[in-house]
């Protein structure tokens, strides 16, 4: 069993706190859906909010928004796929059901661990492997009341988001550490913003409705949290461990849904739920993390 230190803790509280909020906009996106909204002007305000909130705390703290030169290039190509990630994301669901794309989404833990094993920074063990493929058997079980089709087209692009947001854990891994979070979630936001204006145009949709605002206005702050506490957790833990307790992040949407929208879940899906939050412990406890350094 792996004794956790004080950054470990941290680091998996950080996680946890990202997943949570990740998942919270969700329900608070269907709302401002419902209420005459789209998920491109979310999108779009999210960014933009991002980019505002997290440059005015940037100049309040006297610190410099230009990331290191030895990381600056890895910051540019982080900051494209992330952002790129999100779009594909988006556009799969276009022609695959949202629950066929999550599911398909849901594989970078997966693939994270895979880069991991092959590159040395995850420790070759039963245990480690294992509790990724149950996790994802999970996820499969929290969507089986749910339906599962979609296009050739859809499928593609999902799997390719989860390529990319593989990658955006392995590579934010190596940088985290060497970057204040502020000034990756900065750029991050700034280069989604540019290519969202992009997208965003004949598509912008503004509901009326004070709750939709209000979700609107939730769903911003929420990822605002997200993503400063995802690149916190990846500057104190491995890609591998954050990766896995980012399967909490389902978890969270759909209980949400079930407790906020009444939305019911079927008794497959209780289970897939059981199953995630009994492994993120266990995983956390008896994960065997390697002492291989990795370079920039």
């Amino acid at each position: 069993m792996t004794n956790l230190d004080r950054n470990q803790i941290s680091g998996i509280l950080f996680t946890l706190a990202s997943a949570f909020t990740y998942g919270s906009v969700t329900t608070q996106a269907k709302i401002f859906y419902e209420g005459g909204g789209n998920a491109m002007t979310l999108v779009f305000w999210r960014y933009l909010v991002a980019t505002v909130v997290v440059a005015c705390i940037l100049k309040l703290t006297q610190k410099s928004v230009k990331p290191i030169k030895k990381v600056r290039l890895q910051v540019i190509i982080l900051s494209v796929v992330f952002s790129g990630t999100m779009v594909l994301y988006l556009k799969s669901v276009e022609s695959i059901s949202v629950s066929l794309a999550v599911l398909l989404l849901f594989l970078f833990p997966i693939i994270v661990m895979l880069i991991c094993l092959i590159t040395g920074r995850m420790r070759v063990s039963i245990i480690n492997i294992g509790a990724f493929f149950l996790a994802f058997i999970g996820i499969a079980l929290l969507l089986g009341g749910n339906d599962l089709k979609g296009e050739h087209t859809g499928i593609m692009l999902a799997c390719l988001a989860a390529c990319g947001a593989a990658y955006t854990f392995v590579k934010g891994g190596d940088i985290a550490p060497v970057i204040h979070p502020l000034v990756l979630a900065f750029w991050i936001n700034l280069t989604g913003l540019i290519l969202v204006l992009f997208l965003v145009i004949g598509q912008f949709s503004m509901p009326s409705a004070l709750l939709s605002l209000l979700c609107l206005l939730g769903a911003t702050l929420s990822y605002i949290i997200a993503i400063l506490t995802h690149f916190a957790a990846l500057a104190r833990l491995s890609a591998p461990r954050v990766a896995f307790i980012f399967n909490f992040e389902p978890v969270v949407s759909l209980v949400l849904a079930a407790v906020v929208l009444s939305e019911s879940l079927a008794s497959i899906q209780w289970v897939g739920v059981v199953l995630i939050l009994i492994l993120l412990p266990l995983f956390n406890f008896l994960y065997k993390p390697t002492d291989k350094q990795t370079s920039i």
